[in-house]
């Protein structure tokens, strides 16, 4: 199995963590939903660690009594060389059940946690890095019900899920798995063309088989018709019927998710007003059935909804509310997002102290979980605030902080708005020049990514910046940001307000557009490590 470039990052980072705490203790979580993908990932890494002269173990908790301390113990005392560099991977964490076993008062993942818990100090006679492997309900639950544990742990790495089936595996997926019903998983599992999944629907239709694999093949359609404008009306018109068909299949968190998968194409046309009033259906659905998580995603999509209407203070009412839901139950990520949207909301209204507060707080939770594009996205966002206060040199280094990630994640999209937002701060400061080269580069990203009416943003300011003769003489082209002088004055693109993907309890899935999902933030050396490493690796390829 080849790894895609994000879970290939993974991969070498964990290498750098690895090779950076030999010889004491350092404790890592890694969060993958599939067994072929860790496997993979797992051998990958012992191959390249065993090439560097470092011994690597594995051992697996034991389900009938899952203590991280003992299963490490147990294998550390086979070991004759003991002496020498070394690393444990730990598996049988993705597993751990949380049903009761009649003879027994805890469930394994109760059990699990539990040992966690109250036997960390246990762990600091181990000198060597532990990588500990999980799945996301685990992670979350770790999070949650061991909290000494989890900030003690020294980096979590998120594999993302990749296609591993090929087409002659559709029907073993979708069908095998009996009628009626619902694969989580095959959403992200197969990869297939747009004829090839029309063809299956055709097959299902004709045998008048209008179930549950064919909502999910509706919804894998859609999403295939939705990578373009081109087909955007067979997009929305496949969403329907995926929509209608889980209705009639009374499968409520499905609707759900589909109103609001519907709902993210629609905004993504501008279509505010109709994207509020799909998300504002998935909310009544999710609220119906106790789905609090995606009650929270439908809230904070209302939000960014309301923001794009110009109704600002309803905006800031629904991120509010999923900002108290994500608290509530520990979801981070949600906590994040809820904060950025706050921050974007309270700028818009001219509240910019009070915006950066918001923000700092994103940034501060999006370095602690470790969402690098959650932390490029909030330094942006407070660029784009003291820029609106006239502090145009501090809002450079914000933009330049955040271009710096987006550029090591891959990210063009958030790259090509930071590009823009500097070009503009640029300009308020009379540099014809430094403006005119970030706005040509800006229009040449948005150019390929095809967002034409970003390229005639860029072309409007781009004539505005040629306006300026003198750059060491002329006064800054706009001035500090007044309610009047916001009204000719260029827009900067907030990061950070993407509506998020729909969840379920059984498979929620990552919040939109964060990809990928929330890697951890390196060390300034490990960074240094890393850029060596694949460096030497370049030259001798």
């Amino acid at each position: 199995m080849e790894l895609n470039t994000t879970n290939q990052d993974n991969l070498w980072e964990i290498v750098v963590a690895v090779e950076s705490n030999l010889q004491h203790l350092g404790l890592f979580l890694a969060v993958c939903d599939q067994d072929a993908l860790r496997k993979t990932a797992i051998q990958q890494y012992e191959q390249e660690l065993a090439a560097q002269g470092i011994i690597c173990h594995r051992v697996s908790l034991n389900s009938d009594d899952p203590s991280l301390y003992r299963a490490v113990r147990e294998g550390f005392e086979q070991i004759d060389n003991s002496d020498q560099p070394m690393m444990f991977s730990v598996e049988g964490g993705v597993g751990l059940s949380e049903t009761v076993a009649a003879n027994e008062e805890k469930s394994p993942l109760a059990k699990f946690l539990g040992y966690l818990q109250w036997t960390r100090e246990a762990m600091r006679e181990f000198e060597f890095p532990i990588v500990i492997w999980i799945n996301g309900a685990v992670y979350d639950e770790i999070a949650r019900e061991a909290p000494d544990f989890y900030s003690w742990r020294q980096g979590v790495f998120f594999f993302e899920r990749q296609p591993i089936l090929g087409v002659g595996q559709l029907e073993k997926a979708v069908i095998v798995q009996g009628e009626g019903q619902i694969i989580d998983d095959i959403d992200d599992d197969l990869n297939l063309s747009l004829p090839e999944l029309l063809e299956y629907v055709a097959q299902r239709e004709a045998k008048n088989q209008y179930d549950a694999n064919l909502a999910k093949l509706y919804e894998l359609v859609a999403k295939q018709y939705g990578k373009s404008l081109a087909t955007y009306d067979e997009a929305v018109a496949t969403w329907e019927k995926a929509i209608a068909l889980n209705q009639q299949l009374g499968a409520k968190a499905n609707e759900a998710n589909n109103l609001i998968s519907l709902g993210i194409l629609i905004y993504n046309r501008s279509n505010f007003w109709e994207a509020k009033t799909l998300w504002q259906k998935s909310l009544d659905i999710a609220r119906e059935i106790g789905d609090r998580r995606g009650e929270a995603n439908s809230l904070g999509n209302l939000g960014i909804a309301y923001k794009n209407l110009g109704e600002y203070q309803r905006a800031i009412a629904f991120h509010q509310q999923h900002l108290d839901i994500a608290r509530e139950i520990g979801d981070r990520q949600g906590e994040a997002n809820s904060l950025g949207s706050l921050g974007n909301a309270y700028c818009s209204l001219g509240e910019y102290q009070r915006a950066i507060a918001f923000q700092q707080q994103h940034l501060d939770i999006a370095r602690e979980i470790g969402d690098r594009r959650g932390e490029a996205a909030s330094l942006g966002n407070l660029g784009n605030a003291y820029d609106s206060l006239g502090e145009y040199q501090r809002a450079i280094s914000f933009y330049e902080q955040a271009l710096s990630i987006y550029k090591e994640i891959g990210n063009k999209s958030g790259f090509a708005a930071g590009t823009y937002n500097i070009a503009i701060a640029w300009s308020r400061l009379g540099r014809k020049y430094e403006a005119q080269q970030n706005i040509l580069a800006a229009k040449d990203l948005f150019e390929e990514m095809g967002a034409k009416h970003r390229v005639e943003d860029c072309e409007k300011l781009l004539r505005e910046i040629l306006q300026i003769v003198d750059a060491a003489t002329v006064q800054p082209l706009w001035t500090p940001d007044t309610p009047a002088s916001r009204q000719n004055s260029p827009a900067q693109y907030s990061f950070s307000d993407s509506p998020e993907q729909p969840t379920t309890k059984l498979a929620p899935l990552p919040p939109a557009f964060q990809i990928p999902a929330q890697k951890p933030r390196r060390s300034l050396l490990q960074n240094l490590w890393l850029k060596f490493k694949r460096l030497i690796r370049s030259l001798f390829r």
